[in-house]
């Protein structure tokens, strides 16, 4: 995969996730199947209304979640994989933008903690999202700061 292919991607997976951007307590998530794109439906008498009618419930709000990040982390896998194998440098914007994505998604995830106060499997898999993300950002930091240590080195 290229740069530019990074990047498109990263916007691709921006335009889905970015509803964890501006979700608040009680809000939920619902995917509009034409799109496949998730958004919010927020709390109130219309929210269970629609959601039954739309067939939505818990469980496929943790399908959601499994599906997107699934998809999300096989584009972090890229980015570190074009580090291993091209100049660092070339990746150095992309990466740090999509570490600063990821310290704004985090606290959108992990709201849908407290909507389904009770989803023991949900928690776990929000859980399991978050640390994946922050495995991501430690990792592409120590392989840009190997390459910045390493270049220095041979720099004199």
């Amino acid at each position: 995969m290229t740069i530019t292919e990074l990047q498109k991607n990263f916007e691709i997976q921006k335009k889905k996730l970015n509803i964890f951007l501006s979700i608040k307590n009680g809000d939920k998530i619902m995917e509009n199947v034409q799109s496949n794109i998730l958004y919010i439906e927020p709390p109130g008498y219309l929210q269970s209304i629609k959601r039954w009618w739309y067939g939505e419930n818990k469980t496929s709000t943790f399908n959601y979640l499994d599906q997107y990040f699934v998809e999300f982390v096989r584009f972090l896998d890229s980015i570190l994989n074009i580090i291993n194998n091209s100049n660092k440098s070339k990746v150095s914007p992309l990466g740090y933008s999509v570490c600063k994505y990821i310290n704004e998604l985090i606290p959108g995830i992990h709201i849908l903690k407290s909507t389904y106060p009770n989803y023991k499997d949900l928690h776990d898999k929000i859980a399991s999202i978050i640390i994946t993300m922050i495995d991501f950002k430690t990792e592409y930091k120590e392989k840009i700061k190997r390459d910045e240590n390493h270049a220095r080195a041979f720099s004199f």
